[in-house]
């Protein structure tokens, strides 16, 4: 397998070189998700944006897998690292806003709504007034938004969870915006389903 000739020559400081190296780029598209996740993982992530763009989708599916599900001390169940997607969203938007795009838009909308929803709040503008005009609901709502990084998109408000990936995840979804706006359109409605279901569950605990 051609795997340690590969990490040899990222580990010699060639990974520069990399997109010029027809065979390299090659060997790369054939690694295994594990041996890929291996490979970005010596670089580290941050410094991975040329090997992520050569990857296929494929391969991606399954790194995310490996990388993005993580326990915080062995024998723990696995949780979902929000913190860890955001820097993929930012290492990946490197490669520009519409290869973002269009790697989001060929994900499961399963996946991407539950990852999403890790990092923001969305709140169907539809239902603002209704809800701010009931006490409780208001008040839930005035917790979510009171100072956090907010925006409009489309018929929806996205509010932070986190301070960090915000930037990044915003320039994503504006990216599909453009690109493919039925499938944000639809993405944006499964999340706004989470929200809704949190918000309705915080008010009955409160209750």
């Amino acid at each position: 397998m051609p795997f340690p000739l590969l990490r040899r020559r990222i580990d010699g400081g060639l990974l520069s070189q990399l997109l010029d190296d027809p065979e390299l780029a090659t060997t790369l598209r054939t690694l295994p998700a594990p041996a890929l996740r291996q490979v970005i993982l010596r670089v580290g992530l941050e410094d991975a944006g040329e090997l992520i763009e050569l990857a296929s989708l494929e391969q991606l599916r399954e790194v995310f897998d490996e990388d993005l599900w993580r326990s915080a001390q062995p024998g723990q169940d696995e949780a979902f690292d929000a913190a860890r997607f955001a820097i993929w969203l930012e290492v990946m938007l490197e490669g520009g806003e519409s290869l973002v795009a269009d790697r989001l838009a060929l994900l499961s909308e399963e996946f991407l709504a539950f990852a999403v929803s890790q990092l923001v709040w969305v709140l169907d503008l539809a239902l603002l007034t209704r809800w701010a005009s009931d006490p409780n609901e208001a008040e839930l709502l005035d917790q979510i938004v009171d100072a956090q990084l907010c925006q409009e998109l489309d018929d929806y408000l996205l509010v932070s969870r986190h301070d960090r990936g915000w930037d990044a995840l915003l320039a994503a979804l504006l990216a599909m915006d453009q690109r493919y706006p039925q499938q944000l359109s639809g993405l944006l409605g499964r999340c706004a389903a989470v929200t809704h279901e949190e918000v309705h569950s915080a008010e009955m605990l409160s209750t």
